[in-house]
């Protein structure tokens, strides 16, 4: 009878403890799921010569890429009056509505209006 009830008592530890690290590993799964989910919008524009530029917004991250002739450009958000405006060292995106324009240096490298 005593061995019984040892057992008992030892399988209830043993599935009180599973349940437990089933829950923890759930919930540790959801926060990092959270954490890695980033809210992305993409949009694409053409100017008057038929170039293509594409650019993918990170907007958790505050990050702009773009990708012009095949060269991918990487730029980090700044505060605009009105639109959007993103730049890096050399590179600068800025634009409202439709209407986008990226210089490089202060040249004209896309401009679709």
């Amino acid at each position: 009878m005593v061995y019984s009830i040892f057992y008992i008592k030892t399988k209830h530890i043993k599935i009180v403890a599973a349940l437990l690290f089933i829950f923890l590993s759930a919930s540790c799964k959801e926060i990092k799921l959270a954490n890695k989910t980033d809210e992305i919008v993409t949009s694409t524009a053409t100017d008057e010569n038929g170039k293509i530029l594409t650019m993918v917004f990170n907007n958790t991250k505050n990050t702009a890429t773009l990708t012009l002739e095949r060269t991918a450009i990487k730029l980090k958000r700044q505060i605009a009056a009105s639109g959007i405006w993103y730049i890096n060292k050399h590179y600068e995106l800025r634009g409202k509505g439709k209407d986008i324009l990226v210089t490089k240096d202060g040249v004209i490298l896309f401009k679709n209006y």
